[in-house]
């Protein structure tokens, strides 16, 4: 009972969680009541299920006591210190919700174990996909985002329950946790199939280039044990040569300006290369951001403090240590950057393929996007505790807890007798 009750609680934060924003074109609305309300509910749901964990089981006291685990904690503290400023009501519980969903995903992963909570967060990203999708194409004065950019052109994104940006995110973890289970033999390829064809459709509609890149860098070392083999090594050497001759052909024949052009059109939206070279906007912002934080270095804004400091710049730092400095002051910044190396140091040492691909994709995305620490926390803010605590609980008297069944794929081909991060 205990483990379908924690498994209905995360389907709910995964769908609530990072509906922030209701989305129409060319207006970003903050939330409506009562969404609003449902998320409060889900995260009170989520509060007492953590509690009740850690009051019911030592191994979730013990694993709330470790480093990553206290490190998380000191840094949402710094947040709710810096909440003081009172730029945002919600600063401080924020910092308080977030708090006690780092004990729910660890008595999840207590009482349910790795596949369920991952089940978990495909079955809600799933319901957002398929409710994006029937906005996006039946409703569209609210399920198309259109985004301006420069010209006066637009760029159509698929909107309606939270940013593309955010979608993308949440919508790139539910595929790669999709990949992992059928990959172990979890789930059969009909369901696979059921799965991966709405994700990835409304993966492809929410055009994120950031998530395009990080999902890309995950998917690489959650098939590394295949990439490694002789065959793939022999493909990917073959192709760096036709690439390298295909590029020197351009260069003799003069043409290499046009490769240049084609290349800006395609991963640029406005199809100039300044787009590129200003990180896509983002120096004006991190720019902005920075004078904030220069206005309260040692206590920050406390979070959620972006929409409004940053209102006419996108509303987000777009960046995920500047988001905790902003947030907490230089500390808290300081915590995330240890955070972030161990997230690195994870996705390359980690036996288990899931952890590597997630923390891989989480420490791409967080480069150039807020990504975790939401206001009320959903796939990704939750995936990543689940990556910084794995270690400690791989190690732990609850590890076999994590696996609810064997997986020989791993042990057969990820052999690492040392193990950094889980």
């Amino acid at each position: 009972m205990a483990t379908w009750i924690l498994f209905v609680i995360a389907v709910l934060q995964s769908l609530f969680g990072p509906m922030d924003l209701e989305v129409y074109p060319n207006l970003i609305r903050v939330g409506v009541d009562k969404v609003v309300g449902i998320k409060l509910a889900v995260a009170a749901m989520a509060s007492l299920a953590g509690l009740w964990g850690f009051w019911r089981f030592g191994s979730v006291r013990r694993t709330a006591m470790t480093v990553p685990a206290v490190m998380i904690m000191v840094l949402l503290a710094l947040t709710a210190i810096g909440g003081s400023s009172r730029i945002t009501p919600a600063a401080i519980p924020t910092s308080i919700i977030n708090a006690l969903n780092v004990i729910f995903v660890i008595t999840i992963l207590t009482v349910s174990g790795l596949r369920v909570f991952s089940m978990a967060i495909i079955v809600g990203a799933m319901a957002t996909a398929l409710y994006g999708l029937y906005l996006f194409y039946l409703q569209p004065a609210r399920g198309v985002f259109t985004e301006p950019i420069e010209h006066g052109q637009f760029v159509l994104r698929i909107g309606g329950l939270a940013h593309p940006n955010s979608i993308a995110r949440s919508i790139a973890l539910a595929i790669l946790l999709t990949l992992y289970l059928y990959r172990t033999k979890e789930i059969h390829w009909s369901l696979f199939t059921l799965l991966m064809i709405p994700l990835g459709w409304n993966f492809l509609l929410a055009k994120s280039r950031t998530a395009i890149v990080a999902g890309t860098f995950a998917g690489i070392l959650l098939y590394s044990d295949r990439l490694r083999s002789r065959v793939a090594i022999g493909a990917a050497v073959l192709g760096v040569i036709l690439g390298l001759f295909g590029l020197f052909g351009l260069f003799a024949l003069g043409k290499e300006g046009r490769l240049v052009d084609k290349f800006v059109g395609l991963v640029s939206k406005t199809g100039e290369s300044e787009e590129l070279t200003s990180g896509t906007g983002r120096d004006v912002i991190w720019s902005e951001a920075a004078k904030y934080i220069a206005q309260r270095p040692l206590t920050g804004w406390g979070l959620n403090s972006g929409p409004v400091l940053l209102e006419h710049n996108s509303q987000s730092t777009h960046n995920a240590i500047m988001n905790a400095t902003l947030s907490g002051g230089i500390v808290a910044g300081l915590i995330m950057v240890g955070l972030q190396l161990w997230l690195l140091i994870t996705s390359f040492q980690s036996r288990n393929l899931l952890v590597r691909g997630v923390s891989m994709f989480l420490f791409t995305s967080m480069l150039t996007e807020d990504t975790v620490l939401e206001t009320f926390p959903g796939p990704c803010t939750m995936l990543w505790y689940m990556c910084l605590l794995y270690p400690v609980l791989r190690y732990s008297p609850i590890r076999t807890v994590l696996r609810s069944r064997p997986e020989p794929i791993e042990r057969q081909l990820i052999p690492a007798p040392t193990e950094v991060g889980g």
